[in-house]
């Protein structure tokens, strides 16, 4: 080679390796801008602010594609879809949603992991969005499913936003139980992500704040706000729409809780905002003129300018999510409808709620006023059943205005409707809790019906209504125990679903105690976890064992025909249904007749009752005699036929710690009567008392007796011994601290802590199990007796107590009405070798199998508890009845010790004696009550009526 070519050769490699270099360099320059930008849209999306989202984010594909950098891009155009999302875009939605699928299909290797955990993520949020609440959860189970699959950070940044997300679920589908379950969760990814304090942190305490706003817990709701509020403060985001959610649900908070002036204040903040931050025709300014209008609503002097926000929020939500929504339905519709109402505009409210209806659906259009959407074809079941449900007041309220029949037929039709949308919310609950919460909406509507039916004297209408408001969610779980044999789930998974329901109860029971930062985290864990596996094992159930659900929620075939027929012809029933405080419906049947009638009272019920029960607790005879009497006449106020010797009770909620056979037929003479001389109801009855009908009548046929009594008195005789471990004393403690002092009376009680703090010592009960367990020995039936030490829980949960005719628990027995997992009964301590911390508490109660005809709580309260509409006492009780007691005696307040073990003693004495005709439970009680009133010490009904007998 020349060497001019050599010199040009030399000077074409440094320009070809100039060119490489200037072109590695713009690579560099392209891939970090494209990334920039990704982050810069990222943060704008975290801000709220989606049309710079949409702006960044297209930038940002076009420079990371140009590199052939694909994961960035799709992740730039999931982050755009999501901006899309909230703007509610549906075309551009569905056509980057697909077009994203189709290319994470061609990638592979941990970023197409992570990509389709973001997919799935984002699929979710469009149904959320689009208020498909049912259709997320399969969304977010693959989303889920991806992110286990993640390492490190990603993981943690993955699964805490799903977990934010299923809270969000939870919530949208009423299930609070669930979605707080879930936040906390992603609470506590986040900080182990994070650390304490970061922004997504403060954004989940804002929706738990929605949680606890939706429960009317408005205190703890504004807490969380607060909480979510100084942590963006600390990150200097107080002028960035992070703050407007806060702002909003601050201003809900204070509009429920009846600050309208603060309210208000806050909703003008937040659209101060949005004009800060150049946001308009936005669906989040629709929602702050609905809920300016929500506030101004309940303000006779604003309901025009009520009316006005509400056209005004009414059209930015319809120019944003179009003709069907829920949110639509549910804050503008219904909103109109509840002004429009209180206005007097009945025939404008009710083409709003039909509006609503409509909007909350996916196809249903309505050709006629009075057509009711199918249930599946409904976008939210709570929300179509409120709808109703005050389309079915505004009919009620014409017949009211015009006696048009026709509008009273129209109204059962909504009402009866409501019910069932209601139904379909508290079968989608996954454990017990869940539909408990939703009792509440489903006897809404039963309430209307029932005053309905009564005004028109459909008297058996009004009384199958009445049971079917009784015991739901007991009745249900109780038919669930039975069927899941029937339905042909195998053993195996039974068991299953046995294990993890004891687990969870014990860990609820622990978290109800004082436990440290680190216990309270690995349980909230585990329990998280167990909740996890129940839920998909149900699921599992209802997709593979369709009958056991179909089982589990049949409906009562109950009528008062079949009820006579079932029923004893010395029998009479009385069945009580409070539809508020100072109003209720009575229903009598006897084998021949049935009647009903509406009582109302002076004032309210509850304030009666407490008197009446306070009267004898506190000895005051004179406002016993008045309220005794009274209240006779008021709870029992048909004739009899005089072949009666038996009042079966089903009570209502504010009647359930009353002692109806206390009460007196006629007053007495003078003022101070004698106490054995007073006309008591008892004295010419029998009593028995259940929950609902179908607890009553429906007895387990399959059970076979034994005749054997299994009998426990631990008696705490040693009394300088502290007994039990510190969590179990605190919550003895707890318990005793919430009960007030229920008597004056200088008698030893069964009250569970004396003036120094250790247990009471139970001497009577020694004496009162020996000597029972005499009595069956005489007859020759066998007996297991545990006594001090042996006493224990370990030696309580055996088959052989659990398979014995007679269980007979002599000892100290505490309710918790604000925690009724905290409610139990108390053993002899626990010795090293030990598995159990002696304390019998309601949920392992519950997880028991109890073959017993018969139950006997000798002890304090244990027929008290949480009280809940519908479903009567939440408490030891109810537990023993699930675990399959098929009778109960429980006490209604502190009992005294030797009255009591006199009472017990007699009880037996009068059940056992084979010379007595027709002998059953309730009449031997009876006796056993009459003997004891007998001697003057005891002639009181607060010794001998505290202890009642449920059952059957």
């Amino acid at each position: 080679m020349s060497k001019i070519s050599l010199i040009i050769a030399f000077f074409c490699s440094i320009a070809a390796s100039l060119q490489t270099n200037l072109w590695a360099q713009t690579l560099t320059q392209d891939s970090t801008r494209g990334y920039t930008l990704l982050h810069k849209s990222k943060d704008m999306y975290g801000a709220g602010i989606y049309d710079s989202v949409i702006i960044y984010g297209r930038e940002s594909i076009k420079l990371l594609e140009k590199q052939k950098l694909y994961a960035g891009s799709i992740d730039a155009k999931l982050e755009i879809a999501a901006a899309y999302i909230q703007q509610i875009k549906k075309q551009a939605v569905n056509e980057l949603l697909d077009s994203i699928a189709y290319e994470i299909k061609h990638l592979s290797g941990k970023d197409s992991i992570e990509l389709w955990t973001n997919y799935y993520f984002t699929l979710s949020q469009w149904d959320t969005r689009r208020g498909y609440y049912n259709q997320v959860f399969e969304k977010l189970l693959k989303n889920e499913y991806y992110a286990k699959q993640l390492m490190g950070r990603k993981r943690l940044e993955a699964l805490s936003l799903v977990y934010m997300e299923l809270g969000n679920a939870y919530f949208n589908t009423r299930q609070p139980s669930k979605s707080l379950l879930y936040y906390n969760e992603a609470v506590s990814l986040t900080i182990e992500l994070s650390g304490k304090d970061n922004p997504r942190e403060a954004k989940i305490y804002a929706n738990i704040g929605l949680v606890y706003f939706e429960q009317k817990k408005f205190n703890e709701a504004i807490d969380y706000y607060e909480k979510a509020t100084r942590i963006y403060e600390k990150h200097k985001e107080t002028n960035k729409m992070r703050m407007g959610g806060i702002y909003n649900n601050m201003g809900l908070a204070y509009g429920e809780a009846g600050d309208v002036e603060k309210a208000v204040f806050y909703f003008q903040k937040l659209l101060e905002l949005f004009r800060k931050n150049n946001i308009t025709n936005d669906i989040r300014i629709g929602s702050t003129y609905s809920n300016i209008a929500s506030v101004y609503k309940d303000n006779s002097i604003k309901l025009d300018s009520a009316l006005f926000f509400a056209h005004l929020g009414l059209q930015v939500r319809r120019a944003a999510l179009g003709e069907r929504h829920p949110r639509l339905a549910a804050f503008s519709y219904d909103l109109l409808g509840k002004i429009h109402a209180q206005l007097g505009n009945l025939d404008s409210a009710i083409f709003y709620y039909n509006s609503s209806c409509t909007a909350n659906s996916y196809n249903f259009t309505s050709s006629a006023e009075a057509d009711i959407p199918p249930t599946d074809d409904c976008m939210d079941f709570y929300r179509t059943g409120t709808f109703l449900l005050h389309r079915g007041y505004c009919e009620a309220a014409q017949y009211y205005q015009t006696s048009n029949k026709t509008n009273v037929y129209k109204a059962r039709n909504s009402f009866v409707a409501a019910e069932r949308f209601f139904n379909e919310l508290v079968k989608s609950g996954t454990n017990e809790n869940e539909q408990i919460d939703a009792i509440e909406y489903l006897f809404s509507p039963q309430v209307e019906l029932f005053k309905s039916y009564i005004l028109h004297k459909d008297y058996e209408e009004a009384f199958l209504l009445s049971q079917r408001a009784k015991s739901y969610v007991l009745l249900k779980a109780m038919l669930s125990k039975r069927t899941r044999t029937f339905a042909g789930i195998p053993d195996s998974l039974i068991k299953k679903e046995e294990g993890i329901q004891k687990e969870l109860a014990q860990i609820q029971q622990k978290l109800a105690q004082k436990v440290d930062s680190a216990q309270e985290k690995a349980l909230r864990r585990k329990n998280f976890e167990l909740e996890q596996t129940q839920s998909a094992l149900l699921a599992f159930y209802k997709q593979n064992y369709p009958s056991y659900f179909n089982l589990k929620y049949k409906e009562s075939s109950l009528s008062i025909k079949a009820i006579q027929q079932k029923m004893a012809k010395t029998d009479v029933i009385f069945d009580y249904f409070f539809f508020d405080d100072d109003s209720l419906g009575v229903f009598m049947i006897t084998p021949k007749s049935f009647n009903a009638k509406i009582i109302t009272f002076s004032r309210p019920f509850s304030e009666i009752s407490l008197g009446f029960r306070n009267s004898i607790l506190y000895g005051d005879s004179g406002l016993f005699s008045e309220l005794g009497t009274m209240l006779y006449q008021k709870l029992f106020p048909f004739k009899v036929p005089k072949s009666t010797k038996r009042f079966v009770i089903i009570p209502n909620e504010y009647l359930a710690p009353v002692p109806l056979e206390a009460l007196l037929r006629k007053k007495p003479n003078e003022k101070k009567a004698a106490l054995w001389n007073m006309d008591y109801a008892i004295k010419k009855h029998d009593f028995i008392y259940n929950y609902a009908f179908d607890l009553l009548l429906n007895r387990d046929t399959t059970l076979r007796y034994n005749g054997q009594l299994s009998a426990f008195a631990p008696v705490f005789s040693d009394k300088d011994k502290q007994y039990h471990g510190e969590d179990c004393r605190n919550a003895i403690v707890e318990a005793d601290k919430g009960t007030r002092t229920d008597s004056l009376r200088t008698d030893k009680v069964r009250s569970i802590t004396n003036q120094l703090g250790l247990i009471s010592e139970l001497r009577a009960s020694e004496r009162e199990v020996t000597e029972i367990a005499a009595l069956f020995e005489a007859r020759n039936q066998k007996t297991n007796i545990r006594l001090f030490g042996n006493a224990s829980e370990n030696n309580f949960k055996t088959d052989e107590v659990a398979g014995s005719e007679f269980i007979h628990i002599a000892t100290h027995g505490f309710a918790n009405n604000d925690n009724p997992a905290l409610s139990g009964l108390l053993l002899a301590e626990a010795d090293s070798t030990d598995s159990e911390d002696g304390i019998l508490f309601f949920g392992e109660i519950y997880n028991m199998k109890i073959k017993a005809r018969l139950v006997c709580l000798s002890a304090c309260e244990t027929g008290l508890g949480k009280l809940i509409f519908g479903e009567g006492v939440l408490g030891v009780s109810r537990a023993f009845l699930y675990a399959g007691a098929q009778n109960l005696m429980v006490s209604l307040w502190k009992v005294a010790d030797e009255s009591t073990s006199e009472l017990m003693i007699n009880f037996y004495q009068q059940y056992l004696n084979t010379s007595i005709k027709n002998n059953s439970l309730a009449h031997s009680l009876k006796n056993a009550k009459f003997n004891l009133m007998k001697n003057p010490q005891y002639a009181s009904p607060y010794y001998w009526s505290p202890f009642i007998l449920i059952g059957q």
